[in-house]
């Protein structure tokens, strides 16, 4: 009987997402953002005007935050997909990380009754992560670490004659050789 939010890293999984949810759950609202009167209509403090499922950006989820932070009172469930994005790859300058983790925060501060899933096939500590969630927000967390992934990795080699990279080496080096740039 509550909503719920789903974030997505990218545009392009949150549609895929949407669209799946829209397939599965054909008798729920699913959608991309609230409505009104406009994009940035107002919410009043009895109502909800986010789907029954709404799937976005973590980008997108703190805009409203900041537009309508009052819309998160009936969110109950708050899912996090692809939820490694929470640590920088790229240190205190990986934007989506600091945003993912933000919107992480900032709306289980608004929906302080939403239950929180997150969801990796890429984590290695869940535990770890489930610990810091449970100190972070005060509830129980548990962490659930299957060796069994949803997706497969794909391997495999590709195997060239001698000869063939002899011919791409030479290339390579007539190419560096004969370029105006400082890198080939």
């Amino acid at each position: 009987g509550r909503k719920v939010i789903f974030l997505a890293p990218t545009h392009a999984l949150a549609n895929q997402i949407r669209q799946s949810l829209k397939a599965t759950f054909p008798m729920h609202d699913v959608r991309d953002s609230i409505i009104g009167d406009g994009f940035y209509a107002e919410i009043g403090e009895e109502s909800s005007s986010f789907g029954d499922i709404t799937v976005m950006t973590p980008e997108r989820c703190l805009m409203l935050l900041d537009l309508h932070g009052n819309a998160f009172r009936e969110v109950g469930l708050i899912l996090m997909d692809e939820c490694h994005l929470l640590h920088p790859s790229r240190g205190s300058e990986d934007r989506r990380a600091i945003d993912a983790m933000l919107a992480l925060l900032r709306s289980s501060d608004a929906a302080p009754r939403a239950d929180i899933v997150l969801l990796s096939a890429m984590v290695s500590n869940a535990k770890e992560l489930a610990d810091w969630i449970q100190a972070s927000l005060g509830r129980v967390c548990l962490a659930l670490d299957l060796r069994w992934k949803p997706t497969r990795q794909a391997k495999g080699c590709v195997v060239y004659e001698q000869d063939e990279v002899d011919a791409l080496n030479a290339k390579i080096s007539s190419t560096r050789a004969s370029g105006k740039t400082k890198n080939p």
